[in-house]
């Protein structure tokens, strides 16, 4: 059953689809390192640092069944979380591709 519901919701998308498909029962991610966060990121986003996803796991259990958008700096953290939170049962979980010091630029698509 996870197989079916997982073929249907790409890994990736580009930023421009996470503006399009987000909603009020969502949760955003950004899993860079504290200092980068703190440079910037997105509005809403909760700071959640890669390396302390398995601490902090339980924080994470209300959004089991809801769409997880993740980013970091280029796509490469945010895509390893992504698959992660998939095996464990967060199958909706994707990763904005690009990352944050991209999507400035005028192609957004993956």
């Amino acid at each position: 059953m996870s197989r079916a519901i997982t073929d249907h919701v790409p890994i990736e998308i580009s930023i421009d689809e996470y503006h399009a498909t987000r909603a009020k029962d969502t949760l955003l991610i950004d899993c860079r390192t504290v200092e980068e966060f703190e440079e910037g990121h997105l509005q809403g986003a909760l700071m959640l640092p890669l390396q302390h996803i398995t601490v902090r796991l339980q924080e994470l259990s209300p959004y089991r069944n809801v769409p997880v958008f993740i980013y970091c700096k280029s796509g490469n953290r945010s895509g390893t979380l992504a698959r992660y939170l998939r095996t464990i049962g967060f199958l909706k979980s994707q990763s904005i591709c690009g990352g944050f010091e991209t999507w400035g630029e005028s192609n957004k698509s993956c």
